[in-house]
């Protein structure tokens, strides 16, 4: 299907109590979201690189001051830091469900002799 007519008809649909983000795979679908007008727009598994031209690009058609840019996918405690740096409004992760922390949990059982 064509990603800018699923956006038109979404953004045909919505209520006035409705906001529309769209997941944007390249700096160019993050693009014709924007123009289309949705609210927010979430980069999906964009390098740093990218999220910064997508910014780039927003901010040279007049577009970025008016939409949230959302980073997400491949963030890591190790790059979070240099996605946050990029010029974006959120950044999201599942790395910490995905990847949590391990815990060694042990429990010792004594018979209790008055019950």
């Amino acid at each position: 299907g064509d990603y800018g007519e699923a956006l038109r008809r979404v953004l045909e649909q919505r209520s006035f109590m409705h906001r529309v983000e769209a997941e944007a795979s390249t700096p160019e679908e993050a693009l014709t979201a924007a123009r289309l007008g949705v609210d927010a727009v979430l980069l999906d598994n964009m390098s740093p690189d990218e999220v910064r031209e997508t910014i780039l690009l927003l901010e040279r058609e007049g577009l970025r001051s008016r939409i949230v840019v959302e980073a997400s996918g491949g963030i890591t405690p190790e790059n979070i830091a240099e996605y946050a740096a990029t010029g974006v409004d959120v950044v999201s992760t599942s790395y910490p469900l995905l990847y949590p922390a391990r815990v060694d949990l042990s429990m010792r059982m004594r018979r209790l002799d008055h019950c």
